[in-house]
């Protein structure tokens, strides 16, 4: 790739100029080895020197350098290239964060380095580490032949000055290194999976990406140019009458259909979505399942049934797949932005970590219904505030009021306990669900929210009634309004985005409470949702609220504390490292289960974090391991798995291999320090 930068002519000219070119054409480049090469032909011709040399220093390493050699005969002549072994006193020298300046090399001492110097023709250089953050990136050495060119000041200066550039520089091309490696990592999971997947865009129908699956079941047509959705997937000639552009454009909920391909009959059910694409354009995302095999044994409606099973399944099965690479790509952006970024590549670093956000908690609302769906959710009881609920929920759908000019009104029965006892999570679920509903179907007037206690046949329980002014709902669809994927029949749905998956999750969230979500509208004059749950005040007086869960003090008294790190992921490694850091506790890594199993056994360690699936050993077969061979009388190694899989058997089948104790991904700093400090008996 060419560079399109160059260094003026005449003696220093314009060098800040040139500082400014290597750091902005940073950002326009992906290829780092043509970039630094053109970058230091343009400091060697500006600063007249024979030779120029960057090397990098990367995982502890010095890398191979990239070299510059003036073309003019009088300043190069035979400046040969170096070997990292003839460069040994100026790496220790960057290694200690010092810079080297030579005036004159006879004036150094004899030595290797001088006659280093002298049979490559250098009669001056100077050498500076590359430092970011106080962390070592490289090192740049600058030679001359000429035998009069002192380095002044002003050179100097400016050579520091570069080398600030350079760190910054470096510091770009390995983030943007490690983010093109977790997009490669995405393409390779979507290209896993058996059923087709495929972006389109919205405006032209033209596919903007498809796994492998599409190409192995949808064949290449002879035109190379006729790549729009309705030829390949459908068979069509020309656009479908049915097309679902203009039922999901308006929703960030799925629409679920059903087609049959004109040419190879076969049958698929395709869940359409509206995702964000290149600068922010909204494309559709479409994944699909054949069902024909289903549909031609089986009765239509106990397909439908298989069909959403399998659907639901792989989904899931999805979702999990993803959540890896995709933590990796929040913690990563959580890092770089720990670097004080600036101008557009801070701006895309925060459009990065936003979209990954909204695309975890999409996965997560899906995970949600396959748990659901298998009877695996299990809901949590803590401690929790009423009042941080509300103000939650509040805040939430606070810009769609003022946006819309609805008035908010939430009433609190005097006799309502302030500090309940239940899974507060699940509860601002289910509430900001229907809340936001609420908002999206009402055009003026107002929503509002009671909640009060009531004595009913099975118990103590609180009413939680979320009513609007909005168009409500006709009694026939009230039928169907709980059952999942329903906005694909109802012209309701189609104009104001559907409840989609969501009203489904929030009864059966309300139902695993012991408790029910109904609906009462007419045609006209609002609608209102009323959850009811069994009233249980809070065992005890305490209860954390989320201001003190965000700001986390580092652990006290760990100056003995050494903890072994088990992480396969690089960039897991890099949070988990960072989180550690934070706390104040000195850590080894261990990459595999059996590094892992040798450097437990070897060294002293107060605590192990074992990731479960890893490859060469696995996280549990690992833990087996330091428990067969740990030595007699020894005290016990607390080992904490760390895992994205925390479905109740998965965790069981955890604590039976010998681990005491786990914790979720992505790893909250706050039940990080909780675990080690339980496990640590540090205060």
């Amino acid at each position: 790739m060419s560079v399109p930068f160059k260094a003026s002519d005449g003696p220093f000219a314009n060098p800040l100029i040139l500082a400014l070119e290597i750091s902005s054409s940073a950002l326009l480049h992906d290829r780092k080895e043509p970039f630094l090469r053109a970058s230091l032909s343009s400091i060697g011709e500006t600063l007249h020197c024979g030779q120029v040399l960057l090397v990098e220093h990367i995982n502890g390493q010095w890398a191979k350098p990239f070299v510059w050699t003036s073309s003019l005969q009088s300043m190069a002549c035979s400046l040969l290239p170096p070997e990292l072994d003839d460069m040994d006193p100026i790496l220790q020298a960057f290694s200690e964060h010092r810079s080297i300046c030579i005036a004159d090399v006879e004036d150094l001492p004899d030595g290797p380095q001088k006659r280093n110097f002298q049979a490559r023709q250098i009669r001056s250089a100077f050498c500076i580490p590359i430092l970011h953050e106080g962390q070592l990136c490289g090192g740049l050495c600058l030679a001359r032949r000429a035998p009069d060119q002192q380095w002044t000041l002003e050179e100097t200066s400016i050579c520091h000055l570069l080398g600030n550039i350079l760190a910054m520089v470096l510091t770009h091309f390995r983030l943007y290194s490690q983010l093109r490696l977790k997009h490669k990592q995405l393409r390779d999971i979507l290209d896993a999976f058996s059923n087709p997947v495929c972006i389109i865009d919205m405006e032209t129908n033209k596919i903007l990406f498809s796994n492998k699956s599409v190409q192995e079941n949808f064949p290449d047509s002879d035109d190379p140019e006729n790549d729009f959705c309705y030829s390949k997937l459908m068979g069509r000639d020309s656009p479908c009458p049915y097309c679902t552009n203009a039922i999901i454009r308006g929703t960030s909920e799925p629409y679920q259909w059903t087609y049959q391909n004109e040419l190879s009959k076969r049958t698929y059910s395709v869940v359409d979505k509206v995702i964000s694409w290149d600068n922010d354009k909204l494309v559709r995302l479409s994944i699909a399942t054949d069902v024909t095999d289903i549909l031609r044994t089986r009765h239509e409606k106990q397909s439908a049934v298989i069909a959403s099973q399998a659907k639901s399944e792989f989904l899931a099965h999805m979702s999990h797949e993803i959540r890896t690479p995709l933590n990796g790509i929040i913690g990563l952006t959580h890092l770089a932005l720990q670097s004080t970024p600036a101008g557009e590549l801070k701006e895309y670093l925060l459009k990065i970590r936003s979209s990954s956000t909204n695309l975890l908690a999409i996965i997560n609302d899906i995970l949600d219904l396959s748990k659901i769906e298998a009877n695996k959710m299990v809901l949590e009881n803590v401690n929790f505030m009423v009042e941080e609920v509300l103000d939650f929920v509040y805040t939430s759908i606070r810009f769609p009021l003022e946006q819309k000019g609805l008035e908010y009104k939430c009433e609190l029965a005097d006799d309502v306990p302030l500090k309940l006892w239940g899974d507060g999570l699940r509860l601002k679920q289910v509430l900001l669900n229907l809340m936001s509903n609420a908002v999206k179907f009402t055009a003026r007037g107002n929503v509002g929210l009671r909640i009060t206690r009531e004595q009913t046949r099975e118990g103590d329980s609180l009413h939680f009634m979320v009513s609007d002014t909005g168009m409500g709902i006709s009694r026939e669809y009230q039928k169907h309004l709980f059952d999942p994927y329903t906005q694909a029949s109802s012209s309701i749905s189609r104009r104001f985005g559907g409840t989609g998956l969501g009203l489904t999750i929030c009864k059966r969230i309300a139902e695993l409470m012991k408790g029910s979500l109904w609906c009462e509208s007419e045609l006209g004059t609002g609608s209102r949702f009323h959850l009811c749950i069994p009233c249980a005040p809070a065992r005890n007086v305490f209860c954390q609220t989320d201001d003190e869960s965000h700001n986390v003090p580092p652990l006290e008294n760990t100056q003995d504390i050494r903890i072994l790190l088990v992480e396969d992921n690089e960039i897991n490694q890099e949070i988990a490292k960072a989180m550690l850091r934070h706390l104040n506790i000195e850590h080894d890594l261990a990459q595999n289960g059996r590094e892992a199993v040798r450097m437990a056994l070897a060294g002293s360690y107060d605590a192990v974090l074992m990731d479960v699936y890893m490859p060469v050993m696995d996280g549990m077969s690992a833990t087996k391991e330091i428990r067969k061979h740990a030595k007699i009388g020894k005290k016990p190694l607390p080992i904490i798995a760390m895992t994205a899989v925390t479905l109740p058997e998965t965790v069981d089948e955890i604590m039976r291999s010998g681990m005491n104790d786990h914790i979720a991904k992505p790893v909250n700093l706050a039940a990080l320090r909780k675990k080690l400090a339980h496990w640590l008996n540090l205060p």
